[in-house]
């Protein structure tokens, strides 16, 4: 039984744990779009949707936000359009 209780007390730590970092995470792609917003450069469209989609489902996971996309995207591309999206903001002045 007590193994059982650790397990699930690891599964709900792991589980705040993603939340947590996926909320953080929305909140960069909020600053990341504003920063594209307002730089007078061309912007690549992808971006702008991965990233609006991670502002709107800050609580899903990737898998999910990838999949709600149109056409839908892998975890792993979602990831690596959201993470190319972020670090091209880095420079960028608000």
């Amino acid at each position: 039984m007590p193994k059982t209780r650790l397990k699930l007390a690891a599964v709900a730590a792991n589980r705040q744990r993603s939340e947590a970092a996926a909320r953080e995470q929305a909140e960069q792609a909020r600053r990341a779009l504003k920063k594209l917003q307002a730089a007078s450069v061309p912007v690549n469209q992808r971006w702008i949707d991965v990233l609006q989609q991670r502002i709107d489902h800050p609580s899903d996971s990737l898998r999910a936000c990838g999949e709600a996309m149109r056409p839908p995207m892998s975890k792993h591309q979602f990831s690596a359009v959201l993470r190319r999206a972020l670090q091209a903001t880095e420079g960028l002045e608000l």
